[in-house]
């Protein structure tokens, strides 16, 4: 009998050694998740270029099929000059 009471007492021990690593494991986890959501985006600023493309195109798109077609090719001329 006592023989199981310490086999037993071995086993939660270890379980709660095993269960608080995982508890400190998931902390630094949470806080690595946490400090990546908070870092800007790297490529931020060329993604809104783009986006800003992307609409202005859409629109002219739009304005083509409705008939008030704008020229937007001088736009992105513009653009690509100022990235040289």
């Amino acid at each position: 009998m006592t023989r199981i009471d310490n086999k037993i007492d071995e086993g939660i021990a270890r379980d709660f050694e095993n269960t608080l690593n995982e508890i400190d494991r998931l902390k630094n986890a949470i806080k690595k998740i946490e400090e990546a959501e908070n870092a800007p985006y790297p490529k931020e600023d060329e993604y809104k270029e783009k986006m800003e493309r992307y609409n202005d195109l859409k629109e002219s798109l739009e304005a083509e099929r409705s008939g008030n077609v704008r020229d937007v090719t001088s736009d992105y001329e513009n653009v690509e000059e100022m990235e040289m």
